[in-house]
């Protein structure tokens, strides 16, 4: 089976019900897949992103 990579942009997710539902379904419905929580990686939410920069 591929490799499932989900990443989580919101900025606060866990005050976030909707996306935190959604995540929550999704994992238990695809237990194998990878999430990652920008917020939790990136506390201020300042991460580099080349497309932005020039």
């Amino acid at each position: 089976m591929n490799k499932i990579l989900v990443i989580s942009g919101h900025p606060d997710h866990k005050s976030s019900m909707a996306n935190r539902a959604i995540l929550n379904e999704f994992h238990r419905l695809v237990p194998e897949a990878d999430i990652v929580y920008l917020d939790a990686e990136y506390h201020d939410f300042n991460y580099y992103c080349p497309l932005n920069h020039n």
